[in-house]
């Protein structure tokens, strides 16, 4: 005769595939660029969304919850070939033991249906993180080495296997309280190694966003003359410029040329060679 226990496990069984069945036949309601909108039903495999956490022209990012935990963010956007690089890249990452930033656990491209008609979307579910860098001085600031060296070495990771990020700005990287941990994350923007730079106007006046050109520029003697021939080189310093901002920002004197001179030298001493070609400085 079964015991106590037993029958009690059964029926706790019994109840969670009922809750996941219930789930997956459940259509998602959403907003999308301001529109309403439901996920055709399994869209989201065995995951729920919670809350929003942030949206804009890329699409809306939830918290996202399944039978156990809400440790999720889903992303839902437009399965354009911003969406196709971001899901290549993060796969690629996933697989590199080296990566120990954002995990992807989770990505489909599934129809909805919005008020203005039947749509595409693409899904990727990914590890939750606290929140991104944009406020986080003091965290930064009291785990500075940690910070520096996991950005180096992701930046690193990403180049290894033929990526250049190229929109490294605060908003893109994240952390966890609790280590502390950070991560570079949204790999939208990357360009493959071999493919041509983006053009000298996609950040305006810029070779590339200002605020990796800021402060860098006039330390490094780098013009705007000189940019296009750097990047042609080696496109991956675009990737780094922010973080000699932040070992700027926390350190000072000669110090802050050097330690991004080391850290470029870590790059196989792809970097640092460029910018000797190009510079007269260093």
């Amino acid at each position: 005769m079964a015991n106590l226990v037993d029958i009690l496990n059964s029926i706790n069984i019994i109840i969670n595939r009922k809750k996941q069945l219930e789930l997956l036949q459940k259509e998602s309601e959403i907003t999308f660029s301001g529109v309403q909108c439901k996920l055709g039903i399994n869209c989201l495999s065995n995951y729920e969304l919670e809350k929003v956490l942030g949206s804009g022209a890329f699409g809306t990012v939830y918290t996202s919850c399944n039978k156990t935990n809400c440790d999720f963010a889903t992303k839902i956007q437009k399965p354009d070939s911003s969406f196709r690089m971001e899901i290549d890249v993060i796969k690629k990452l996933n697989q590199d033991p080296r990566w120990n930033g954002v995990k992807l656990v989770y990505d489909t491209i599934c129809k909805g249906t919005c008020k203005d008609g039947m749509k595409d979307f693409g899904i990727m579910i990914l590890d939750k993180w606290d929140g991104n860098i944009t406020n986080q001085d003091k965290l930064i600031l009291d785990n500075f080495d940690t910070f520096i060296n996991s950005l180096s070495q992701q930046i690193k990771v990403i180049h290894d296997i033929g990526y250049v990020h190229w929109d490294l700005l605060p908003k893109n990287v994240l952390y966890k309280a609790v280590g502390p941990r950070f991560s570079v994350t949204d790999f939208g923007a990357c360009r493959k190694e071999t493919d041509e730079p983006y053009s000298p106007g996609y950040y305006g006046d810029y070779y590339f966003h200002p605020l990796h050109f800021q402060d860098v520029s006039y330390d490094l003697g780098i013009t705007k003359d000189n940019i296009r021939n750097i990047t042609k080189d080696y496109k991956g310093i675009v990737d780094y410029f922010i973080l000699y901002k932040y070992i700027k920002k926390y350190k000072k004197g000669e110090k802050v040329i050097n330690e991004f001179i080391k850290i470029l030298e870590k790059d196989g001493h792809k970097g640092i060679n460029i910018l000797k070609k190009h510079l007269n400085i260093l």
